[in-house]
């Protein structure tokens, strides 16, 4: 039997482990430096969100959910994650453009 050789890594850069999925802004809310994932299934289920029209807004590549609406949306986290300011301007710059999507994490 070969006996395991164990390595030692050290990430030298900000690292990313992610689990191949994408965060679409038809989905999150950016609030100053806190990001908040929406749990979609709760937000459809609320009697005063327009699920018809978010629908049909959606299928354009700029939506944000965050223009749309924003109060319902809040009242329904999946997660949210405090972001440093640099991140949060440069994907707040990125709203209602096709590359504002964020890689999701594990």
């Amino acid at each position: 039997m070969e006996k395991a050789t164990k390595y030692v890594l050290e990430a030298i850069s900000p690292l990313h482990i992610g689990s191949g999925s994408k965060v679409y802004p038809l989905e999150y809310i950016l609030k100053g430096n806190e990001l908040t994932r929406v749990n979609m299934d709760g937000l459809f289920q609320e009697p005063a969100f327009n699920c018809e029209r978010y629908i049909s807004e959606s299928k354009n590549s700029s939506f944000y959910l965050g223009n749309f609406d924003k109060s319902n949306a809040l009242k329904h986290p999946f997660y949210q994650l405090q972001m440093d300011s640099q991140s949060s301007s440069v994907l707040l710059s990125k709203i209602n453009t096709p590359n504002a999507q964020i890689l999701e994490f594990i």
